[in-house]
């Protein structure tokens, strides 16, 4: 039986010339060491606005900036990665081996750490769980009030009774505070955990009220100025959370006549019995003015309520694309509603009460406007544009008012300052634009402070003098971040975004920094109060009094 012949093997060369042309080239092609040319390409655009952008954009917000280079940097870093694991030449053990080591570090890192953005916009991390934004409180433990007694929250001249102190402005005249710090150091009363909140204190009589959140529901707090000691509670169910702005409440409570006034992130107004934290009613402004969700307000209710009379006033706002509400009034013992005016969206910014040549009236920023409003009816009395969006470029710093007939505007996101002036013939008002500049005091979460003629103020995170008048910048200096400041008699106080505490000369000659120490840990954005000698931090971790040499 014979054997089938089997057809022989074709050459090496006969089967490379049956395939095709690509596939050879392919084939004959060596392994890649090097990245290929979009990855330089990404490289080149990176170093080029690191270097650019802050030349060029001198007057661009610092976020801006910031996300363009953080933006740029990542895709570089993410395509050069991406090329070396799974497409270059390397060996298989260095680009596993690699690609491995990289994810352990990241989930090492967000395991133990969360992630947040500072006031500039540039990522940070902080030594707190990824997943404590799932459990609600960063594991902090319910606050327990140990001995429920009654208090009395009756004013004294000691009191910061509400968001910026009793004028709205920052400004305490009257203490004498200690000028050397090496001699007469801030000493440290005491030191408690709370939980997340961009609020302030607001403080009466030895007591001080905050808001925090805890898991699902938003807590106003008050605690005892003496040792901080928690005195009572109140627990409203809702939960404003959003990876730029944080976790909590934003908005600082308001105390008038031993009551205390509150508005959530989500839009609830609270009306408290400062004796004891009990309800005396409140009102669901997204179920009373159905405002739907807060997508027209991406960071949550940030404005502080304002007593006027027998009212008490707060901004309203409306669902994205209107109808909108400026302000709404109710009846500060019933809750009951008395008016509405305005038909704007609302910003952070917070109502406050004002004359303005002879004439009393509520200022208000709005998303995209400024206004006056009748205290007694609503009404909007007048209306200039300033631009802004509460999803972006958003208004969070409060008017100045100058002397009788002035107001100083200013915000950050690129949008500097203004002053304007205002007068009234026959009924009808004028406003007069005596400066502007988008270079001056671009305050984005604080407000600037006047003494002696000059401002002084955070303008994108650095200390600002300028001359009110002029509109002339005097000094520009001291990194201190998205903080806040407090005019405390003939001294300012600042807090820096890093917890720093700072004590500075307010010359318009020079930046004086007279003395410092590390107040608190982590970011800190929420204002602060002086009450007597007593100075009240926060900020979305701890808060801690501090006595102050008076002189």
């Amino acid at each position: 039986m014979s054997t089938p012949a089997t057809e022989p093997e074709p050459p090496e060369d006969q089967e490379s010339a049956n395939q095709s042309p690509a596939a050879n080239k392919a084939k004959r092609r060596p392994p890649r060491m090097t990245p290929p040319w979009h990855v330089y390409l990404l490289l080149l655009l990176w170093v080029a606005a690191i270097f650019a952008l802050p030349a060029f954009g001198a007057e661009w917000d610092p976020a801006i900036i910031n996300l363009i280079v953080q933006s740029l940097g990542a895709l570089v870093f993410l395509n050069a990665l991406v090329w070396f694991c799974f497409f270059s030449g390397h060996p298989r053990l260095l680009r596993y081996g690699l690609l491995g080591a990289i994810v352990l570090l990241v989930a090492g890192v967000l395991t133990t750490h969360r992630m947040h953005t500072t006031g500039a916009m540039t990522v940070a991390f902080e030594r707190r769980p990824w997943f404590a934004r799932w459990m609600g409180d960063a594991g902090r433990p319910e606050p327990v009030v140990t001995d429920p007694t009654a208090i009395e929250l009756t004013a004294t001249p000691d009191d910061y009774p509400r968001f910026l102190g009793i004028d709205v402005n920052g400004v305490i005249p009257d203490v004498r505070l200690a000028r050397d710090w090496q001699a007469h150091p801030p000493q440290e009363l005491w030191r408690v955990r709370v939980g997340e909140a961009w609020s302030g204190f607001a403080v009466v009589n030895g007591y001080a009220v905050t808001m925090e959140q805890y898991q699902n529901e938003e807590l106003i707090t008050c605690y005892r100025l003496a040792d901080g000691r928690l005195e009572w509670k109140h627990a409203t169910p809702g939960r404003h959370d959003t990876v730029m702005g944080g976790i909590g409440p934003r908005s600082t409570p308001t105390i008038d006549d031993s009551k205390v006034y509150a508005l959530g992130a989500s839009a609830m107004l609270s009306c408290l019995d400062g004796a004891n934290g009990k309800s005396l009613w409140t009102v669901d402004l997204r179920e009373k003015f159905q405002l739907g969700s807060d997508a027209g307000v991406a960071w949550g209710r940030a404005a502080a309520p304002l007593i006027v009379d027998d009212l008490v006033v707060v901004p309203v706002g409306g669902p994205p694309g209107g109808p909108y509400v400026s302000l709404a009034a109710f009846n500060k013992e019933t809750g009951e509603l008395v008016w509405q005016g305005g038909e704007q969206q609302v910003s952070y910014s917070s109502p406050m009460l004002a004359e303005i040549s002879g004439v009393r009236q509520i200022l208000i920023f709005n998303e995209g406007t400024f206004a006056g409003h009748d205290p007694e009816t609503g009404k909007q009395s007048w209306i200039t544009d300033w631009p802004g969006n509460s999803s972006g470029n958003a208004t969070c710093s409060q008017p100045l008012v100058v002397g009788d007939d002035q107001l100083l505007l200013s915000k950050g996101y690129g949008g500097g300052s203004r002053l304007i002036q205002l007068s009234q013939t026959a009924g009808e008002w004028k406003l007069e634009t005596l400066w502007e500049k988008s270079s001056l005091m671009k305050s984005k979460y604080s407000t600037p402070v006047l003494y002696q003629g000059a401002l002084y103020g955070l303008s994108d995170g650095i200390m600002q003098s300028v001359d009110l008048k002029a509109g002339k910048l005097n000094w520009r200096g001291g990194r201190y971040g998205y903080g806040q400041i407090l005019l405390a008699g003939d001294l300012l106080l600042v807090v820096a975004e890093d917890g720093r505490l700072l004590l500075l000369d307010p010359t318009p000659e020079k930046l004086s920094e007279l003395g410092e120490i590390q107040a608190l840990e982590g970011k800190t954005w929420n204002t602060f109060a002086l009450s007597g000698d007593l100075l009240l931090l926060r900020n979305s971790t701890e808060a801690v009094c501090y006595r102050l040499q008076q002189r």
